[in-house]
């Protein structure tokens, strides 16, 4: 599924004319029994790499 959810992401945001800083990774993670979805996508941004906050 994240392949799929991968390739319909890069195709929206080339459309979108977005442009990312770093990689984008999606991370899908099985919901608990007790909801009505099966999976939370979760997303965080990277630090770019060699640069200080």
């Amino acid at each position: 599924m994240a392949p799929t959810l991968t390739g319909q992401m890069r195709r929206h945001t080339a459309e979108q004319g977005y442009a990312f800083a770093g990689p984008v990774t999606i991370d899908l993670r099985p919901a608990p029994a007790d909801t009505a979805v099966q999976f939370h996508i979760h997303s965080r941004i990277a630090p770019a790499k060699g640069r200080e906050s």
